[in-house]
């Protein structure tokens, strides 16, 4: 009689009925490998477990870098070190730059970076596979005059042979020093590159170094000088094969303003609906220091040497007032709006330690908009990501932004560094978010990253490398330990 008392106070884990499931089963109990009742992923969570079908989701399961909240506490930017794949390289210095792109030369490195460590630049090339275990693995570029080597990082096949090369600016030698992607050899070698074909200032009083972009077979670059700034065209195939190249002999695009800081940013991203990339130029102090955004087509920029100014562009925008300059830089959303052309991701301008935070407004491709305020022109707007400001009395800032289509839904997602005088974090806002006409904060993001310790600068400077499913965020965190850089694995 006793044993059959005892038997009934049990739970049911102890009282196997041999049937699966038991109906005895209850949210939190099970018998011996029956599953619980409702449990349809068999993870042994039910009323707590925010994804059912899913058993790679519920409470304590390891975070993965994508839009799921695998361990269902509601929260979805969450520290750095809480991620699968979360791999840091500490030392590493002041990333300057990333740029990613899809080969190089032999064993495919798919990651360049600017860095300044201990008082010296150098660009490092790397696979992502090699991030994820030493950064430094890669192909070292340096120069012996560098002082901010890779501060402008622009990886294109310039000379139309089907690889990579690599544009490296500095704006403090003035020049920018072209490495065809033959050359760039296996990992652990390391190039001198003071004999390499260089582009210098021979206009005299300015500096080039800080903005390019490539239209077709165009090389476009930023020359800022005493008199204002210009963007020079010059052809992007003979800059890697001639030992010293000036600004002279290509077409300009003239400033007629000479403090609106006219080519702070340049951009080459296809915005008409034809095949040709067009010239995104930023201006963040014109307009009475509202910014501006220029948008040149494609074909007259590419064509001959055309003498242009302001007046020649097709698309002009203007900022929304003083506080939110408007040219802080362009990427590409792809087809956000779904109407078959690429749309635009433009954001302000960081200027000093009193500067709002962050906007980035969603501009639809295809025919060119005219003259229009950023407000009517914009389908969608995102506030809050913060800048960060290499000083607070120079206006200048690093964009630390990038986009990639993550989820492969045919829209790109925003990637955004917020860093802050506590701990940085690195927004993503999904294609499908924006691309829902409205106003979005950064309550709005579906994933993001947050670093480490206070003051980590963490975000400071962003890109995505590699495919989809075998790819990684790449985030610089300059305050934390001597320079830190961080590969996150994706999980999309």
């Amino acid at each position: 009689m006793l044993i059959m008392v005892l038997s009934a106070c049990l739970p049911p884990i102890l009282s196997d009925t041999g049937v699966a499931p038991d109906s005895g089963d209850s949210a939190d109990t099970s018998d011996s490998g029956d599953p619980i009742d409702g449990d349809g992923d068999g993870d042994g969570f039910v009323a707590d477990d925010c994804d059912n079908a899913d058993s790679a989701t519920h409470p304590g399961a390891s975070e993965k870098l994508d839009f799921k909240d695998q361990d269902c506490d509601e929260i979805t930017v969450e520290t750095v070190t809480d991620h699968v794949g979360a791999v840091s390289h500490a030392g590493v210095g002041f990333v300057l730059s990333i740029s990613t792109f899809a080969e190089m030369g032999a064993g495919g490195p798919e990651v360049a970076a600017g860095i300044i460590r201990d008082g010296v630049s150098s660009v490092q090339v790397a696979r992502v596979d090699d991030l994820r275990s030493d950064l430094t693995g890669g192909t070292a570029l340096t120069h012996t005059g560098a002082k901010s080597f890779g501060f402008d990082l622009l990886a294109q096949d310039l000379d139309g042979d089907g690889v990579t090369d690599l544009a490296i600016g500095d704006p403090v030698m003035g020049a920018y020093i072209f490495a065809a992607g033959s050359l760039l050899g296996p990992a652990g070698s390391s190039l001198n590159t003071d004999t390499f074909p260089t582009l210098q200032d021979r206009v005299g009083g300015g500096s080039v170094g800080f903005a390019s972009a490539v239209i077709g077979q165009t090389f476009a670059v930023t020359h800022s000088g005493g008199a204002g700034n210009s963007v020079y065209l010059l052809d992007a195939g003979t800059l890697l094969t001639t030992a010293n190249s000036g600004l002279v002999g290509g077409g300009v695009i003239v400033s007629t303003e000479t403090a609106s800081g006219f080519g702070a940013n340049l951009a080459g991203l296809k915005v008409d609906g034809d095949l040709v990339a067009d010239l995104i130029v930023g201006a963040p102090f014109g307009a009475a220091l509202k910014g501006q955004v220029f948008l040149f087509d494609g074909t007259a920029v590419s064509q001959g040497a055309p003498i242009l100014t302001e007046e020649d562009a097709d698309c002009t925008l203007t900022g929304e007032k003083v506080s939110l300059r408007l040219g802080g830089g362009a990427i590409p959303a792809r087809d956000a709006t779904g109407d078959g052309t690429d749309d635009l991701l433009l954001a302000t301008y960081a200027t000093g330690g009193d500067a709002e935070e962050r906007t980035w407004y969603l501009v639809p491709g295809g025919p060119f908009c005219g003259t229009q305020t950023i407000e009517n022109a914009a389908f969608a707007v995102i506030r809050g990501t913060r800048p960060y400001v290499l000083d607070a009395g120079l206006d200048v800032s690093l964009l630390s932004a990038t986009s990639a289509d993550l989820d492969e839904d045919g829209i790109n997602e925003l990637i955004a560094g917020s860093p802050s005088e506590t701990r940085g974090t690195v927004y993503i806002f999904a294609g499908h978010t924006f691309a829902t006409r409205g106003t979005y904060e950064l309550s709005d993001a579906s994933a993001g990253l947050v670093g480490q310790v206070p003051d980590d600068i963490f975000g400071a400077v962003v890109g995505v490398g590699g495919s989809v499913g075998d790819g990684a965020l790449l985030i610089s965190a300059p305050g934390q330990e001597q320079g830190t850089f961080w590969s996150v694995d994706l999980a999309f």
